[in-house]
C-alpha cells in the first residue's frame, strides 16, 4: 500500500486551521493562547515568501486573525502574566521580533537585535513576564548567546554565552 502524497494539497494554512477548530482538534505543532475570558487562541507563523510572511491566530470559536510580519517566522512565546502579547521570533539568520495580540490580531511592537547578530528562531519568558531571552549567535562566528531582555521596551540587559554554535 502506497501512502505517499504525489501533490500538495490545494488548502491554505488558514484554512486547514480552521478545518482543524471546526472538527474539534487542536494541532499540538500550535501554540495555545490562553486569552481573555479563558478563550483560547491557536498562533502559527505562516507564508512561502517575502509577500506573505504572516502571523495567524484562530480562537476556540474560529475568530480568524493575520498580520504580514514581512519576515519568516519560527517560534513563539506567549507572555504568562500578559494574554495579549506573543513574541514571533525571526527564523535564522533573521534579525528582528515582533510582539502581537493575538486577540486582535495586531502588532503592538518591533526589535530588532544588535549589529552583527541573528536569531535562532527561538525564545522564552521568565515566569513573572518581565524579561525575555532570545537565542542569538554572532553573524561572523555562530558564537551563541542567550540574550536577556526587558519585556518593557524589548533593551537588551544582559547576556550568556551558551558555549556552543547555533543555539536552538
Amino acid at each position: 500500500m502506497n501512502n505517499t502524497i504525489t501533490e500538495k494539497p490545494n488548502i491554505s494554512r488558514r484554512q486547514f486551521l480552521a478545518a482543524l477548530l471546526a472538527a474539534g482538534y487542536a494541532p499540538s505543532l500550535l501554540a495555545r493562547v490562553p486569552g481573555p475570558l479563558e478563550k483560547e487562541y491557536f498562533v502559527s507563523a505562516q507564508g512561502k515568501d517575502v509577500d506573505s510572511y504572516s502571523f495567524s491566530s484562530v480562537s476556540d470559536n474560529s475568530n480568524i486573525h493575520s498580520v504580514l510580519t514581512g519576515f519568516r517566522g519560527h517560534g513563539l512565546a506567549q507572555n504568562p502574566v500578559r494574554k495579549d502579547s506573543v513574541i514571533l521570533f525571526a527564523r535564522r539568520p533573521g534579525t528582528v521580533c515582533v510582539e502581537i495580540n493575538p486577540v486582535n490580531g495586531s502588532i503592538n511592537r518591533t526589535f530588532e537585535l544588535a549589529k552583527n547578530r541573528n536569531l535562532q528562531g527561538h525564545g522564552c519568558f521568565s515566569t513573572d513576564g518581565k524579561l525575555l531571552f532570545t537565542a542569538e549567535a554572532d553573524s561572523h562566528t555562530g558564537e551563541g548567546k542567550i540574550v536577556v531582555r526587558d519585556t518593557q521596551d524589548y533593551k537588551q540587559l544582559s547576556e550568556l554565552d551558551s558555549y556552543g554554535i547555533g543555539p536552538h
